[in-house]
């Protein structure tokens, strides 16, 4: 999908398949990957995932998947309406938020970095210190 989606976006006929009443799954294969995310966003929405350790591990991918298919999902969107894939976005959305609220990352502040020990190994390691 990362390498084949720009240039397939730049064809009308995928396009007009993305716009069409049904669609070709078997072309339009991105889909499963809008649904999965949907699906995560539905979980982490209603509290059956807990949304901290999903970001600080996926909070990447999420924005990079949901900026990938957003051409997607406007096409979509143009015959169903706001709601397709809003659960994908609300994901997306929360993700942009915590990337955000930690621009220098997630790794607690109290706590040295493994740098700080100045290259010292512990015995029995096998790696000289």
């Amino acid at each position: 999908m990362r390498d084949d989606l720009p240039a397939k976006l730049e064809d009308a006929a995928f396009r007009n398949g993305l716009a069409a009443a049904r669609i070709d799954r078997r072309i339009h294969v991105e889909l499963y990957v809008a649904d999965y995310w949907e699906q995560i966003g539905a979980y982490v929405k209603h509290r059956l995932i807990d949304e901290g350790p999903l970001l600080d591990l996926a909070f990447g991918q999420i924005i990079e998947f949901w900026e990938m298919l957003l051409p997607v999902t406007e096409i979509r969107r143009q015959r169903t309406g706001p709601s397709l894939y809003e659960n994908f976005e609300y994901l997306a959305v929360r993700a942009r938020q915590w990337s955000d609220e930690r621009p220098a990352g997630s790794y607690p502040k109290n706590l040295p970095r493994y740098a700080q020990f100045d290259g010292q190994r512990r015995p029995g390691s096998g790696v000289p210190g």
